[in-house]
């Protein structure tokens, strides 16, 4: 048996057999053919073109769950459909004598090389869309999409170092038990997809296509991050319990999903989610949320090779408005930086982005696309219930001149007569140490505060929660963390001011107890773990989490507070 390590996408256990798909690198012998060859290289070329372009249409018209998938999938069609393409492979067969996937390495690669060598960061994305296509040719000329034929793939774990969106959402309409990648990221448009649509995936799992053969059986634990190879009859029989139990609270947690939120002595507690993507509302109908908390319009930037204008925001955002029928929508105004914002934006590396010009202080320097994104914002406000939220605030200054801009834009729509969220209501991230500081100052200014805790705990403990070298330090039951978490609370009660958090530790289970005590009663969390958080807020009662509170304000290190939290969930969760 052995146990490969990664990091879990979705907090679900799977067991099946692997699929592997070994090609990062296409290799190709450089073939010559002889005059006879080339009408059948030429009709291979004909009929994978053909192959490829219905299979896209499949894709597009039943499989595709966004517009981005569908631009995605489009743009193949027209690299595909591309007379030059065609032109260019016809000379190399016909004129060279080359064989076909000669010739398809010769173009694509030269192509794909140009794309990534150009100082331009539009062109360089687009080496990703010739990569996809090539790869699609290159597996249809080997015959290695075969196993994607089958109706049903509920019994294989699709192995690779990583996948094009294209497969990904093949795989999904085939139902595929999980994913286990080399590399990616939880970023990845491949792993948004597979998150949206609740399947679980490992990234990151190192020298998994090297250790893992076709047919053998894995355990894929997305809670651990582990994933294991031909386990032992113990190890899979003990999983096998696991699963059954899961699926027997899962049964009980999805009754739990449809209701309002309350704990078990009748405080209503609000569920909220936190989204990237239009299709995560899907995820989210099926049960009973009370609005997205947060909703990071930064990925709409980023799907972009450039700046998404007012009326291509207006349209995704009104588009989420209309789908939430309804319900309260938090837009966080963009918020990256680094090397993210400098592929957008014409900003110089920064040594330390996390301390740079990223959040609000990006959107302030760049004024005029700051206001693009608040009309659009504002004009999608008026189909539903929006309100604003604003990233990384540290002080009264920047918060009154975003304010202002705010105010600016809808002078703008007036005087263009466009209709838009008058009233709109405003607020903060709560993520950095002088944000807690001034908390009194900021609530005067605005209509609510959220919790943004995975930045919190890194700003507040000096600690790069990426960094594996000091994971150790990363820990959220610090002592500050709690004081903090109540000093704007209690701001936030005196203040009149609406307080929620939308980080990781909203459904964190030892947390969650912690969060109640303290006072807040609104969590915005990922879709797929509503059932989950509600089941557990169902076993506890809120007037006993306001005594954990109240003891563990007095301890003294992280170790004491997250051993008292378990103990007293031993005692009270029933």
């Amino acid at each position: 048996m052995l146990k490969l390590h990664g990091s879990g996408l979705i907090n679900k256990i799977v067991i099946g057999k692997a699929k592997i798909k070994l090609d990062s690198k296409i290799e190709v012998e450089n073939r010559s053919i002889a005059k006879h060859e080339v009408k059948d290289e030429l009709a291979k070329f004909r009929t994978g073109i053909d192959f490829l372009i219905t299979d896209l249409d499949d894709l597009i018209l039943n499989y595709s769950t966004s517009k981005t998938d569908t631009d995605i999938l489009n743009t193949q069609k027209l690299i595909l459909k591309d007379p030059e393409f065609e032109k260019n492979i016809h000379n190399l067969i016909s004129n060279d004598l080359l064989s076909l996937e000669t010739a398809l390495n010769s173009h694509f690669t030269e192509l794909i090389d140009l794309f990534e060598n150009m100082n331009n960061e539009y062109f360089a994305q687009r080496s990703a869309d010739y990569k996809d296509v090539y790869a699609r040719f290159h597996r249809h000329l080997k015959g290695e999409d075969d196993f994607l034929s089958e109706d049903n793939l509920d019994k294989y774990i699709f192995v690779a170092k990583d996948i094009e969106p294209s497969m990904m959402i093949k795989l999904i309409s085939k139902k595929v038990a999980g994913i286990c990648l080399e590399e990616s990221n939880y970023t990845a448009h491949s792993a948004i997809i597979a998150k949206s649509a609740g399947i679980p995936l490992i990234y990151k799992c190192e020298k998994a296509t090297l250790v893992i053969n076709t047919d053998d059986q894995l355990i894929l634990d997305g809670n651990s991050g582990v994933v294991y190879v031909n386990p032992d009859e113990q190890t899979l029989a003990n999983y096998k319990v696991i699963i059954e139990e899961e699926k027997k609270e899962d049964l009980l947690r999805f009754d739990f999903a449809q209701k309002l939120c309350f704990t078990n002595d009748e405080e209503r507690i609000f569920i909220y989610n936190n989204m990237e993507f239009v299709e995560e509302l899907e995820i989210a109908k099926k049960m009973q949320f009370d609005g997205i908390g947060l909703f990071r319009t930064e990925f709409i930037f980023l799907e972009h090779a450039n700046l998404p204008d007012e009326n291509e925001q207006f349209e995704i955002y009104k588009k989420i408005m209309e789908k939430s029928e309804g319900k309260l929508i938090t837009f966080r105004t963009i918020d990256i930086g680094g090397d993210k914002a400098s592929k957008l934006l014409n900003i110089s590396h920064e040594k330390n982005p996390n301390l740079g010009l990223r959040g609000i202080r990006l959107a302030l320097r760049f004024e005029n696309h700051f206001k693009n994104q608040l009309k659009a914002i504002l004009r999608a406000g008026a189909f539903g219930k929006a309100r604003i939220m604003f990233p990384m605030i540290s002080g009264i200054s920047e918060l009154r001149r975003a304010k202002q801009i705010l105010l600016d834009c809808k002078n703008d729509l007036r005087a263009e007569n466009i209709s838009f969220a008058e009233d709109i209501q405003v607020g903060i991230m709560i993520e950095v140490p002088a944000a807690v500081m001034i908390a009194d100052l900021l609530a005067k200014e605005v209509d609510f505060f959220s919790f943004g805790t995975n930045d919190l705990v890194q700003y507040f403990l000096a600690v790069d929660r990426d960094s594996e070298n000091v994971v150790e330090y990363y820990n959220p039951y610090h002592p500050s963390i709690i004081r903090a978490l109540k000093k704007v609370v209690d701001v936030a009660k005196e203040n009149n001011v609406d307080v929620s958090i939308c980080g990781e530790l909203g459904s964190d289970e030892d947390f969650i107890p912690i969060l109640l005590g303290l006072g807040i009663k609104k969590l915005s969390i990922t879709p797929s773990m509503t059932a989950k958080v509600k089941f557990q807020i169902s076993k506890l009662n809120y007037e006993k989490t306001k005594l954990l509170a109240e003891k563990i304000l007095n301890l003294a290190t992280a170790e004491e507070i997250h051993s008292e939290t378990k103990i007293w969930r031993e005692k009270n969760e029933h």
